[in-house]
């Protein structure tokens, strides 16, 4: 039986020993996965001070738009309540101008008809004259 007992506790032993080198292989492995996952966890770390950057260039750019839609605004009431008015108050003036122009115009071309009548008359006057002479 002492042979029986002794195969017995050398198969004890060989698993023992089997069991002791999974152990330190199982150990092996939870250090490179605790590894990795500090790893891990830098990268999500990166990711998040990246995601912060993000959010502050988006708060600045949004800030940013906020003050363009504000000059945006003030040049549409500048537009609507000064240029506007300016343009139309230009535009009666040039309307004013030209009809002005446009009596200038049919009184000149009154006058130049009568000069040419004129002309005509002073030619038959002075036609006339001479056959008195």
């Amino acid at each position: 039986m002492s042979d029986r007992i002794d195969k017995i506790l050398d198969l004890v032993e060989k698993v023992y020993i089997e069991l002791q080198d999974t152990k330190i292989e199982l150990q092996d492995t939870k250090a490179g996965i605790d590894e990795r996952f500090g790893n891990i966890d830098k990268r999500f770390g990166n990711i998040d001070e990246r995601l912060d950057n993000i959010d502050k260039r988006m708060d600045n750019i949004e800030g940013r738009l906020t003050k363009v839609e504000q000059g945006q605004k003030r040049l549409e009431a500048l537009i609507e309540n000064d240029i506007k008015t300016d343009i139309k108050a230009l535009y009666d003036g040039y309307k004013q101008v030209y009809e002005k122009q446009q009596e200038h115009d049919r009184r000149f071309n009154i006058l130049e008809s009568k000069l040419e009548q004129q002309n005509v008359e002073i030619r038959v006057i002075k036609g006339g004259s001479r056959k008195i002479k």
